[in-house]
C-alpha cells in the first residue's frame, strides 16, 4: 500500500481553483488497480468556500476506487465533525487527526 500525502497549509481560506490544482497533482499519483491512503494536513487551513468542500466530496467519491481512504488533520471540533459528513456524503472512508504525525502512522497500517 503507498499513501499521498496532500498538504494544504493556507493561512486564508481554501478556495475551489487552488484545490483542483492540488487534487490534480495527486490525482497523477493514482494508478488503475493501486489502492493508496491519502493525508490532507488542514492544520494551517483558516476557512474554506462551500465550493471547495463539494469539489472535495465529488472528487472523493469519482476516486474512492484508488483512494483507500482519507485521513485529515485538523484540531477544529466543527471542521472534524464535517469530515465525518463528507465521508457520509462521498462513501469515502475520511477520519480526522490532530496532529500530521498521527495521520501518517494511520495511513502506513
Amino acid at each position: 500500500m503507498i499513501w499521498i500525502m496532500l498538504r494544504v497549509t493556507y493561512t486564508g481560506y481554501l478556495d475551489i481553483q487552488t484545490l483542483q490544482v492540488a487534487l490534480g497533482k495527486a490525482q497523477m499519483d493514482l494508478r488503475p488497480g493501486m489502492a493508496v491512503t491519502m493525508v490532507v494536513d488542514a492544520s494551517e487551513m483558516r476557512g474554506y468556500d462551500r465550493d471547495a468542500r463539494a469539489f472535495f466530496i465529488a472528487w472523493n467519491r469519482k476516486h474512492r476506487a484508488s483512494v483507500r481512504a482519507v485521513g485529515v488533520v485538523t484540531t477544529n471540533p466543527l471542521w472534524r465533525m464535517i469530515i465525518h459528513a463528507m465521508s457520509l456524503a462521498s462513501t469515502q472512508r475520511m477520519k480526522p487527526f490532530n496532529s500530521l504525525e498521527e495521520a501518517l502512522d494511520w495511513a502506513e497500517r
